[in-house]
């Protein structure tokens, strides 16, 4: 009897909801928002808004190019991911930000030696200067695929397969997508190390031309 209950309730807030057009549960449990076929656990169509203690997070299209967007309700707050429990991955195109941190602290490293023959191994780079394919943005919307491949113009960098031939401790390859990705900010330590050699070179070569 509790079974036909139930069923008989569930059927009811069903077709109730589903009168209204705005939630819709589906006979597999799929729950859609402002979506009559939902194909998701949860199916929601438009904006949103999640309240917490300390602020409030919003789903709309008011970021770039028009696009969906999660942010805070104001500027400065909010947070992704935190100290214990982060993202293992997150991947984007464009990321600007105020400050970039890598954690980088002694006591989680080790079999740590100096970098050595940093300098011949900078003198065999190539930097070189190139437009993104436009096959690369793979956007629907042809007005905003233009606008991407323009921006994608005149770029500075490296060849990731170049490089890795070099330094492949910064470059990475992504199974996913089948390309490989390079950690500009790992050639710091090669860079500074590489600039010491030279530096120690032309001190040699001032004691050289002194001795004259």
């Amino acid at each position: 009897m509790k079974k036909y209950l139930s069923l008989f309730i569930l059927s009811f807030v069903t077709c109730t909801l589903g009168a209204f057009a705005q939630i819709k549960v589906n006979s597999s449990g799929y729950v859609g928002i402002n979506q009559f076929y939902p194909a998701y656990n949860l199916d929601w169509f438009g904006t949103g808004r999640w309240w917490a203690t300390n602020g409030v997070l919003l789903f709309d299209d008011t970021g770039y190019g028009n696009l969906p967007t999660i942010h805070p309700e104001n500027d400065w707050f909010g947070c992704l991911g935190t100290s214990s429990k982060r993202f293992a991955l997150i991947y984007a195109d464009h990321v600007i930000a105020r400050d970039l941190e890598e954690t980088s602290d002694e006591t989680v490293k080790e079999n740590i030696q100096t970098l050595d023959n940093s300098l011949s191994k900078i003198t065999r780079l190539r930097g070189v200067k190139y437009d993104l394919k436009a096959d690369y943005f793979n956007v629907s919307d042809a007005k905003y695929k233009a606008k991407l491949t323009e921006d994608g113009k005149n770029e500075i960098g490296f060849l990731a397969q170049e490089l890795k031939e070099i330094f492949p401790e910064v470059v990475f390859y992504d199974e996913s997508s089948g390309l490989y990705s390079v950690s500009y900010t790992r050639l710091v330590p090669v860079l500074v190390e590489a600039i010491k050699e030279q530096q120690a070179q032309i001190e040699e070569l001032k004691k050289l031309v002194k001795k004259q």
